[in-house]
């Protein structure tokens, strides 16, 4: 390149412009001179008038891809890191992601207020009363192992304990009371605990009037359990919708802030060059000040923008379930049963 068109070049990187528009007086000549000679990839994005930068910086992406997309990384989309050759969207916290999501329909915005509540670092509890039959629910679902643990936990509890026999003692009561010698009571005992537990009535009634804890640790069981199961499949329903623009994994980071340890999470994503593309392409003839990439300042400003927009672009959405699968309540309740028991 000739020594006057570096000095051009040079002058519009420093100036801008309008330093330059009388020797070109079109922004067009001067790109066009760039690139006659080559050197399109010295040219700073940041000059380009705005009402032509979304034109401008997608013509330039043609030739180099790279250059735009490294220079709008460094320079305009704040939330967002190269690491290798990759490129991640730095969060605040994982509930950002919500700003992805948006129900349709009558539902309105009820899936991101989801999404929160389940990447909020709060517990969410969405179900309070889960049970109203913790035998049925919990002791009728134990692995073998587990039954067995509940069997010892209720022996502990009654042993040496006289169990009165009222009109509300069932038929299996009544009847162990009466092979042990006694018609108003009767001995909860290694001997007879299978009979027990294995008795539906039998349990309720123990459960209710003598093992009142164990009762009060059946229902912690499973509303954690069925709580759980719920939260697990929605958080499984994030991540594959997550899945169209990122690796649906987080990926955590320890920064130091003065004394303090603060996490910081990725997500990396799938394709930026190809969303960056799409972004200029669609907005290329517009000179809204709120259509500018600058304007928006962050990868989630300008995705969110073009899934409001843009045809291809739509919001993340999902099946909200009115309740979990019974099998993975039953596999969380056994795999909690010991931390209660």
């Amino acid at each position: 390149m000739s020594n006057s068109g570096e000095k051009i070049l040079v002058t519009f990187n420093d100036e801008g412009w309008d330093s330059i528009e009388p020797f070109f007086g079109k922004f067009e000549n001067f790109y066009n001179y760039l690139k006659k000679y080559g050197v399109l990839n010295q040219l700073s994005l940041k000059k380009i008038p705005d009402e032509l930068y979304n034109e401008y910086a997608y013509y330039l992406m043609q030739d180099y891809p790279d250059y735009v997309v490294n220079y709008i990384v460094d320079n305009t989309l704040t939330d967002i890191e190269k690491k290798g050759d990759e490129y991640y969207l730095r969060l605040r916290d994982r509930e950002e992601v919500s700003d992805f999501f948006r129900g349709g329909g009558y539902r309105g915005d009820k899936a991101r207020d989801i999404v929160k509540n389940v990447m909020g670092e709060d517990w969410w509890d969405p179900y309070y009363d889960t049970t109203d039959d913790v035998y049925r629910d919990v002791v009728e679902e134990l692995n073998e192992e587990n039954l067995r643990y509940f069997k010892q936990r209720v022996l502990n509890e009654l042993k040496d304990v006289k169990i009165e026999l009222d009109g509300k003692s069932s038929e299996e009561m009544e009847e162990i009371a009466s092979e042990q010698g006694h018609d108003d009571h009767f001995f909860v005992t290694p001997e007879n605990i299978d009979r027990i537990v294995d008795d539906s009535d039998t349990m309720e009634n123990l459960l209710k009037y003598h093992l009142q804890d164990i009762r009060n640790d059946l229902y912690s069981v499973h509303s954690q359990g069925y709580n759980d199961a719920y939260t697990s499949e929605i958080w499984e329903d994030i991540m594959s919708e997550l899945s169209t623009y990122f690796k649906p994994e987080f990926h955590s980071e320890s920064v130091k802030v003065g004394d303090k340890t603060k996490y910081v999470e990725y997500l990396k994503i799938n394709d930026l060059k190809s969303i960056i593309y799409d972004y200029l392409y669609n907005y290329k003839d517009s000179s809204y000040n709120d259509d500018m990439m600058e304007y928006h300042g962050s990868f989630t400003g300008v995705l969110t923008k073009m899934m409001d927009e843009i045809s291809g672009y739509d919001f993340l959405d999902f099946r909200i379930p009115d309740y979990p699968d019974s099998s993975r309540v039953d596999r969380n309740i056994n795999e909690l049963f010991k931390d209660y028991f």
